[in-house]
């Protein structure tokens, strides 16, 4: 099974995570907000997976990006909207990310870019 990584996915984003999930992967969802995340993951349970980390802890989020591969291998798609507060968040995800399968990325943070 394919496994995407959504950043924002409880919030803006959770149309495009519900979506992802249909067309059969299985979405690893970054978010802050419990309560959003739940009623998320209620949607489609066997496919979705919270990751409950606030963004801009970059070591929490690496670990969180870690383990989320542990469990359901490479990414094959990053979806990703980082607020600006986030500075850090997409290099922390770039910093991950390095050295694994091609993935196709896109974020509101940087111009698309395939890696």
């Amino acid at each position: 099974m394919k496994h995407a990584l959504v950043i924002g996915g409880s919030g803006m984003l959770a149309e495009a995570v519900l979506w992802l999930a249909e067309v059969g992967y299985h979405v690893s969802i970054i978010g802050r907000d419990a309560e959003k995340m739940s009623r998320l993951t209620e949607q489609a349970p066997a496919r979705l997976s919270e990751v409950l980390v606030d963004n801009r802890d970059d070591l929490r989020l690496k670990e969180a990006l870690r383990r989320s591969i542990a469990d359901y291998g490479d990414f094959d798609l990053v979806v990703a909207w980082i607020h600006s507060d986030a500075a850090d968040a997409l290099p922390s995800v770039l910093s991950v990310l390095r050295g694994a399968r091609t993935c196709s990325m896109f974020s509101g943070a940087a111009p698309t870019q395939e890696m």
